[in-house]
């Protein structure tokens, strides 16, 4: 399962949990004494912050930096909320970790659309594959090689090609003297 999917899912029981607190709050807390909260959503809403941790386990190598540190804060700030013993209220108790549940659900969202990063680590991905495929597949390395004897165009090519494979548009920008090993060795010296 992907981190997206397994997202969704979080999401989708954070939105029928506000549906019910939603509910709770319209027709139950004042007959109930709060034990639908007590029994029902509080709980769930726990077992929702345990899944979240759960996913941070499982993907935070994957995710953007933004949203790996979002879901960082959220985690070291939910038993401060999720299990305070100075609510004795289960409705006020209900409220509150809703509220929050709501809160982290919009704002992780947002994070974990940041378009710079996904195709930073998507880049990245890219180019390690080429890298282990050159190693492992002797028709690849050919390939490459070829390409590389024929000049820079020839492996741009190639290189666009590979990169189309993992949904990235690749093109080539060119002023005037400038070619691309320039411009390499140009990054490579500003690393420095």
């Amino acid at each position: 399962m992907s981190w997206r999917t397994e997202w969704k899912a979080i999401s989708d029981r954070i939105d029928s949990i506000l549906e019910a607190g939603s509910f709770y709050a319209q027709f139950g807390n004042s007959s109930d004494g709060g034990s639908a909260a007590h029994k029902g959503l509080i709980p769930t809403a726990k077992e929702i912050r345990t899944s979240t941790e759960d996913f941070n386990n499982k993907y935070t190598q994957l995710l953007p930096v933004s949203a790996t540190s979002y879901l960082d804060k959220f985690i070291s700030d939910a038993p401060e909320f999720f299990e305070n013993s100075n609510v004795k209220s289960p409705y006020l108790m209900a409220r509150v970790t809703l509220t929050l549940l709501s809160v982290f659900r919009a704002d992780f969202t947002y994070k974990i659309t940041d378009i710079s990063e996904l195709a930073r680590r998507l880049s990245e991905h890219a180019f390690s594959h080429l890298q282990r495929s050159i190693v492992a597949d002797p028709t690849i390395k050919s390939k490459w090689q070829d390409a590389f004897k024929n000049g820079e165009t020839t492996c741009g090519k190639l290189g666009a090609a590979h990169l189309l494979q993992h949904g990235i548009w690749a093109f080539k920008v060119k002023e005037a003297g400038e070619t691309p090993s320039k411009i390499v060795n140009q990054l490579k010296k500003d690393k420095k």
